[in-house]
């Protein structure tokens, strides 16, 4: 089975940009009104997104990302 790494990357990215959870800020769909910028969630999103793609189309198969960010 061939999968569209492509929409696989968006797809997560949109899922991801969903979640909510109580006094957590997500970076993918939370805007802080003191440092961000207001297309902030838009480049971030653009940029993770860009990441997933580029790591999927070298055959990449886990990835670890940073945690504690801040």
């Amino acid at each position: 089975m061939t999968i569209d790494t492509h929409v696989a990357a968006s797809d997560f990215v949109n899922k991801l940009s969903t979640l909510r959870f109580e006094n957590v800020f997500n970076p993918y769909a939370d805007i802080c009104p003191k440092y961000d910028k207001p297309d902030a969630v838009f480049i971030r999103q653009k940029n993770l997104t860009l990441v997933l793609n580029a790591a999927l189309s070298k055959g990449i198969d886990s990835m670890w990302f940073a945690r504690d960010l801040g």
